[in-house]
């Protein structure tokens, strides 16, 4: 689901528990890379990142267009 134009068509509430999904699996990936887990990929950890910065602009954006 980190396809921008998946993530517009959900409503904000969706968006919101994502994002809280998203922050933990964060945790879980630093856990398992901290353990020297050897499933943890380390590309795992940034894909994450970047979905949640993803999801952090399009709630934005509906945020300044509802001020207009």
């Amino acid at each position: 689901m980190s396809d921008a134009k998946e993530l517009r068509q959900q409503s904000d509430d969706e968006l919101l528990t994502l994002l809280e999904e998203k922050r933990g699996k964060i945790y879980q990936l630093r856990c398992s890379l901290a353990k020297n887990d050897k499933e943890a990929k380390p590309h795992f950890l940034r894909e994450e990142r970047k979905n949640i910065a993803r999801i952090h602009t399009i709630l934005r954006m509906r945020q300044i267009e509802a001020r207009r």
